[in-house]
């Protein structure tokens, strides 16, 4: 496949915010309408609150105020209110006159990026939309499940991007940790899934790590070279504080939750990994409140730490969802499939397989974006004109989220605390 960018940025405009759409058709502006019901805007907690909240992370048994859902509507009807915010008036033109030219390419596509700045405290709600059910009512389609329209989120880095190369053959390390006292995760089962259908392909070396510890998955990572690190196992998410973290392993077996920070600086400085797939729970997440760091999330932060590519989950995922991405992924690699293209197959086989479920729409996929500086709107008038200067795609982060059962597993080291669902 080859692509054509539509690029689409958020920015907030006085007490609202603007789309500014730009491909190579044009330019347009468009104010971004989102219904009442996905606007949730928090604010951050008074002082004496806050305390309470930070009270609360050190106690296990201190109970929680429940975070109010992002959405309870069904699948169509958000992807729907979704797509009418970002695609009103001009945009939507324009996006129409992209779609009408790659029509005309058997191999074209047009691909969606979703540019949000996680430092601008307006738009940290948007990062928690599921943009990934992004439907247009009148093709009745969800344009995540077309590889023709493939749809990714771009993160602005103040560090240049380097290009994203998986190589050949494909080399990746599957990280799989499972502490006692957690939930049991398949991964036996996600491991002879992913050998049976990719252990004798030439085109893809696999080594599996189990059992994984903090210290091990380094020395791994300074010893070996790996086109792909892909972690198989629990992850949390820290509302109070906006930290997300992987449950590793200690040596002796204990959850040992590596925050996101501690995370991203394995890979610091290296050239290799150009993807981290982190197939664990609420991956994709970060500090919603404007007061807390965004970059504490873990895919958030591997992006910013330096990672070209980064699949996470949005949410909770269940095995049997997690074990279908890591098959079709690898299998859509093998095929020579770029990652935008792989990952709409991943959500197609998904939707395939779990038909009346929306385990499709769970992993999120960040392509790392060059830093600019949001154009102002004048720059972005109504026009016909060409663009001369489209943003360059260098790379992208996937997320993914999974859900265990219905057990909650408290776990606490130092100042950590991860709520596995």
């Amino acid at each position: 496949m080859t692509y054509d960018k539509f690029n689409l940025r958020v920015v907030p405009d006085g007490e609202g915010f603007t789309v500014l759409a730009d491909s190579p058709e044009g330019r347009a502006a468009d104010p971004l309408l989102l219904p009442e019901s996905l606007d949730h805007r928090p604010t951050p907690p008074p002082l004496v609150q806050q305390a309470a909240a930070e009270l609360m992370d050190h106690c296990p048994g201190a109970s929680r105020p429940p975070t109010p859902p992002v959405v309870d509507l069904p699948p169509k009807r958000v992807g729907s209110q979704l797509f009418l915010a970002l695609f009103p008036g001009p945009v939507r033109h324009l996006f129409d006159r992209s779609l009408g030219k790659i029509a005309a390419r058997p191999d074209g596509g047009l691909l969606i990026r979703l540019q949000l700045d996680p430092r601008e405290g307006r738009l940290r709600h948007l990062h928690g939309l599921p943009w990934e059910l992004l439907y247009c009512d009148e093709t009745r389609e969800f344009l995540g499940l077309d590889r023709r329209t493939p749809f990714v989120r771009c993160l602005d880095t103040p560090q240049p991007a380097r290009p994203l190369s998986l190589g050949s053959p494909l080399r990746v390390l599957v990280v799989m940790a499972n502490p006692s006292g957690t939930s049991p995760l398949d991964l036996a089962g996600e491991h002879e899934r992913i050998d049976k259908a990719h252990g004798s392909n030439a085109g893809v070396h696999l080594s599996f790590f189990e059992h994984a510890t903090r210290e091990g998955l380094r020395l791994r990572l300074r010893e070996e070279s790996f086109h792909i690190v892909h972690f198989m196992g629990h992850g949390g998410f820290d509302d109070s504080r906006g930290v997300g973290a992987l449950l590793f392993e200690s040596p002796n077996g204990r959850p040992d939750p590596v925050e996101a920070e501690t995370f991203a600086a394995l890979f610091s400085g290296r050239e290799q990994p150009n993807l981290v797939i982190l197939n664990g729970c609420d991956t994709a997440r970060s500090a919603v409140r404007p007061d807390l760091d965004p970059l504490r999330g873990v895919a958030f932060g591997l992006v910013f730490g330096g990672l070209p590519a980064v699949l996470a989950m949005r949410s909770g995922i269940r095995d049997r969802a997690a074990i279908k991405i890591s098959e079709e992924l690898y299998r859509r690699f093998a095929l020579g499939d770029p990652i935008e293209a792989a990952v709409s197959e991943v959500r197609l086989a998904l939707h395939t397989a779990y038909s009346g479920s929306a385990d499709w729409s769970i992993p999120a996929l960040f392509l790392r974006e060059e830093p600019v500086a949001a154009p102002p709107r004048t720059a972005f008038e109504q026009t016909e004109a060409q663009s001369t200067s489209p943003s360059p795609h260098a790379g992208f982060i996937v997320t993914t989220h999974g859900n265990v059962e219905k057990q909650t597993n408290i776990f606490k080291a130092g100042k950590v605390r991860i709520d596995v669902k």
